[in-house]
């Protein structure tokens, strides 16, 4: 399925970059070297929240951050509650606890991920948790 309306919040906190690769709406995203704005690659990747855009590389995208509620591409069985880190190509998947050194935590699950891999997450300043 493909997101397009990602927004879930009255008031979201959004920002525009650059995009430095072709970035799809519900992505999870951090800002790389120059401000491009590129997909997280695993749960140790930089976070800085998710892509509420389309686009190809070269254009502009906005991207919801902290504390904003969004829908966002969900890799694997997301349950309600449960604490989420960015994966592979621009996916957010559940937090295993600690044990992994460096992960990223980067938002809550409001509800699960039953349509089609869609989540709608709390997203929060991403930090460490590193044992």
């Amino acid at each position: 399925m493909t997101l397009v309306n990602v927004l879930h919040d009255a008031n979201p906190k959004i920002f525009r970059r650059m995009a430095g690769e072709a970035i799809a709406a519900g992505d999870a995203v951090y800002t790389a070297g120059q401000e491009l704005v590129k997909k997280t690659v695993n749960q140790t990747s930089p976070f800085e929240g998710v892509a509420i855009d389309t686009v190809n590389a070269s254009n502009w995208v906005a991207i919801a951050v902290p504390p904003t509620e969004v829908y966002a591409n969900g890799s694997g069985t997301i349950a309600a509650g449960t604490y989420l880190r960015p994966a592979n190509n621009g996916y957010v998947e559940p937090w295993a606890g600690f044990g992994a050194a460096d992960e990223i935590v980067c938002g809550k699950c409001i509800t699960a991920n039953t349509n089609a891999s869609i989540v709608l997450i709390r997203l929060m300043d991403a930090f460490n948790v590193s044992t």
